[in-house]
């Protein structure tokens, strides 16, 4: 698994944050891990990053209870992008 270091973690947040997407601070540093991971998702979807997009979605989808709209929302985004994801791959000649 790869991980973030903090320093991209600030420029994510940045990211976010000069586009007024985040109302209270960096997502992660009150223990809101759920959203952070949601937000990475979101982030790298829009960079055009599939994989990690995928990842940061399916964590945040284990972390975040509390919020039938953001689960609903990740559900949905998991369900376009899975298909994307294998038909990007190539394909092996036989």
């Amino acid at each position: 698994m790869r991980h973030l270091n903090i320093d991209a973690n600030r420029r994510v947040c940045g990211y976010f944050s000069r586009r007024g997407l985040l109302s209270r601070g960096c997502p992660g540093q009150d223990n809101k891990l759920g959203l952070a991971h949601y937000h990475l998702g979101r982030y790298y979807l829009h960079k055009g990053n599939l994989e990690l997009a995928i990842m940061h979605l399916k964590k945040a989808r284990s972390l975040i209870t509390d919020s039938p709209t953001k689960i609903e929302d990740i559900d949905e985004a998991l369900k376009e992008l899975e298909p994307k994801k294998k038909g990007s791959a190539p394909s092996k000649k036989s």
